[in-house]
């Protein structure tokens, strides 16, 4: 693919300018400034503050590295473009900076954006509390990703506003489990299919379980729930205070249009062939499972529960789960799944690898296998 050629900062001065920009462009609609990326570095935010956008309904754009932490926060996206419905900005994380992990505050006045469906911010990126109080009042707003401030408390927002009322996607960074449920647990709409949540610290049984009824609330609210992750990227934790029992599940048991669960433990995931079991009866539609935890050879789940999962569950695709496969069944395997594309038994407890292969390659013979972390 031939490399565009390199724009001048004074060309691109002279076109954002707010005079020139509003007549070449009248009725602009998109603008992606992620294309003008380069170097020397453009200030997209310098660049839009001059200029009014009265009917941009799309806009994305990058912060360069060099301006990331050079500024205590950016402002003004909303003065230029009133009509907006699609807000996408993306910060570069370079982790050989000593601030990487640092996350750089954002200063939106979400007031502006009346009109806005979807807000797409890069992790690294967190909206001020003051912004988040507004931003979850607004009318219309259906997909959401965001990282929430760590003193961000729903309860210090009170307002007569319905809370995210159209919401249908949420992909959440917090920093405890427990604040995620409580901004679920006001959320009003009665559309919302999908969560994602990624937090930053270790989240407990009981933490779990709360996160669990939330789902369960909401889903009684929208019976067509269909995709749960949550992830956490810290090291495993030995403690067996953080070991969940199965019934700590039991509360997704009701989501019964389920396609997609990833959830890791940081303990022991006490599940076995009976709850592989309630699994196919609750979730016969599911796509991708991922339920994975810090066994330390505790897996109880055999390849028999293997073969019920895939005959039970046709349109499995993807599936990550430790097991137990020291021992072979003696009755020869059948087909049961021409759906299954890749199947992650990494830390399981195995002895003879090519029996284990021979015997899960007859049962979904199109699927990709991986028996070690890669």
């Amino acid at each position: 693919m031939p490399k565009l050629p390199m724009v001048p900062k004074s060309a691109l001065d002279t076109i954002f300018s707010p005079s020139l920009f509003q007549e070449l462009f009248p009725s602009l609609r998109t603008l992606n400034i992620e294309v003008l990326s380069g170097r020397p570095p453009l200030n997209p935010i310098q660049l839009l503050k001059p200029i009014r956008l009265p009917q941009l309904v799309s806009l994305s754009f990058i912060i360069p590295l060099c301006y990331l932490f050079s500024h205590s926060g950016f402002q003004s996206v909303p003065a230029c473009a009133p009509s907006l419905q699609a807000l996408t900005i993306y910060a570069p994380c370079d982790s050989s900076l000593p601030e990487w992990w640092t996350p750089v505050p954002l200063v939106i006045d979400f007031r502006g954006f009346p009109y806005l469906r979807s807000l797409d911010l890069s992790f690294n990126l967190e909206v001020l509390p003051s912004s988040v109080g507004e931003l979850i009042h607004l009318p219309y707003l259906r997909d959401l990703t965001i990282t929430l401030p760590d003193d961000f408390n729903i309860d210090m927002h009170p307002s007569t506003q319905p809370v995210l009322p159209s919401l249908q996607r949420l992909d959440i960074m917090v920093g405890s489990l427990n604040q995620c449920s409580s901004l679920l647990s006001a959320i009003a709409s009665s559309e919302l299919g999908s969560i994602e949540i990624y937090h930053r610290s270790p989240a407990t049984q009981s933490d779990i379980y709360a996160l669990f009824r939330e789902i369960e609330r909401i889903h009684e609210r929208f019976p067509d729930f269909h995709t749960l992750a949550v992830k956490c990227p810290y090291p495993i934790i030995t403690d067996p205070s953080f070991d969940l029992s199965r019934s700590i599940l039991a509360p997704l048991f009701v989501c019964h249009r389920l396609r997609v669960l990833k959830f890791s433990s940081f303990g022991t995931l006490d599940i076995d062939d009976a709850f592989i079991s309630q699994i196919t009866r609750a979730w016969p539609d599911i796509e991708v499972l991922h339920l994975r935890g810090f066994q330390r050879n505790k897996a109880h789940v055999t390849l028999g529960g293997i073969r019920e999962l895939l005959r039970g569950c046709p349109l499995l695709l993807l599936l990550l789960m430790q097991i137990d496969a020291r021992i072979i069944p003696e009755q020869e395997p059948e087909m049961e799944s021409l759906s299954l594309e890749r199947f992650d038994i990494s830390g399981s407890r195995i002895e003879d690898e090519s029996a284990v292969e021979r015997y899960l390659r007859i049962l979904a013979p199109r699927m990709d296998l991986l028996t070690r972390e890669v």
